[in-house]
Formats: C-alpha cells, sequence, structure tokens
C-alpha cells in the first residue's frame, strides 16, 4: 500500500466513524508477551528451584536501562528487581540521577534466582541471555548500564563493557559498568 493507498484508506475509515486504527506487526513481540513466555521457561534447573520469574519492572521505552547479574533471595520473594540491600542503593543513585524506578528499566541476565545466591554458571546464563536481549531489542535504550561487577560480562560472551552486548544484532547502545553491592559491603 502506497501513502495515497493509505491516505484514502484512513478517510474512508474516518467516513465510518473509526477515528483511531494501529496495526501490531505479527511477529511484534512486547514486552508483556515476552514475560509471559519467560514466565512458563523450563530451560533450565533453575525453574525447579525459583519462588517467582523476575522479568523485570519499568518505562519499557526508558533511555537507560540497569541490568544485574541474577535475582537474589529478596527479589525471588517479591518477583521484582533490585528489592534488598543494593536494590536501596540503586534507588539512591537513581534519584541522585533526578530520575525514578518508573523512567528507567531494571531486570537481570537471569530470571530465576540461583540457590545460595551463588553465581550463576555459563550454561544458565546462555539458556537465559537471550531473554535479556529480546527485551533491550524492545525497550531500545540509549544506555544499558551493568550491575554486579565483571560476572556479568559472560552473559555478554566476555566482551568488554564499553562495546554493545547487541552489536552483533546490529542495534548500538552505550554500555557502562556500575558494582552496587561493594558499596554497601565496603566498612
Amino acid at each position: 500500500m502506497d501513502a495515497n493507498e493509505a491516505r484514502r484508506f484512513l478517510s474512508a475509515l474516518k467516513g465510518m466513524g473509526i477515528e483511531s486504527y494501529f496495526v501490531v506487526k505479527k511477529d511484534e513481540i512486547t514486552l508483556p508477551m515476552l514475560q509471559k513466555q519467560v514466565k512458563a521457561c523450563t530451560r533450565c534447573p533453575l525453574a525447579r528451584t525459583r519462588r517467582t520469574v523476575v522479568f523485570g519492572e519499568g518505562n519499557e521505552k526508558a533511555e537507560l536501562v540497569f541490568v544485574g547479574e541474577a535475582p537474589g533471595e529478596e527479589e525471588d520473594l517479591q518477583g521484582r528487581p533490585f528489592v534488598g540491600r543494593a536494590g536501596k542503593l540503586l534507588d539512591q543513585m537513581i534519584q541522585r540521577m533526578r530520575l525514578s524506578r518508573k523512567d528507567v528499566f531494571i531486570c537481570n541476565v537471569l530470571k530465576c534466582r540461583p540457590p545460595q545466591n551463588r553465581d550463576p554458571d555459563a550454561s544458565e546464563i546462555d539458556m537465559c541471555k537471550n531473554y535479556l536481549f529480546a527485551q533491550l531489542e524492545i525497550i531500545e535504550p540509549k544506555v544499558i548500564c551493568a550491575l554486579e561487577g565483571t560476572r556479568i560480562t559472560r552473559s555478554w560472551g566476555g566482551r568488554a563493557y564499553h562495546q554493545d552486548p547487541r552489536s552483533d544484532h546490529g542495534i548500538q547502545r552505550d554500555c557502562v559498568a556500575s558494582h552496587v553491592s561493594p558499596v554497601i559491603l565496603a566498612p
């Protein structure tokens, strides 16, 4: 359909009393659709030990996305990312930027808590990282802030933080690193 045909089509719709019209591409996935897929995931053993899936939360069109490594115990209980001690510090960092959780998106590479808060293993990251990449593709942030120190680089093939984890997908974004936990644990 060219532009003239589209104008005629929209004009005909208005003539029928239809004031707005939109099309969702058949293959276009939304965050709620992805969240439903993630909640049903049983790809790795973490699905058997989790209490809940911690998908992520915030603005679906955020310019800034914070990515942690995996949910902790408090996150597993509440089903929300970064709600424990590290989350309180993250909230303060976000507020100092004159933003709120509603302005950014916060998620983790893994969507399920590893038992005893152990580090995720490579196979778990490998099975879950495409969910993260899908989230980032949908949100299209300008900046991705990787939290939790250097361990998160495993989810991006060991690349350095200044490189875009999605560059293989043809989407360029700035990626920075910050480690919230040592600030809390420092004397």
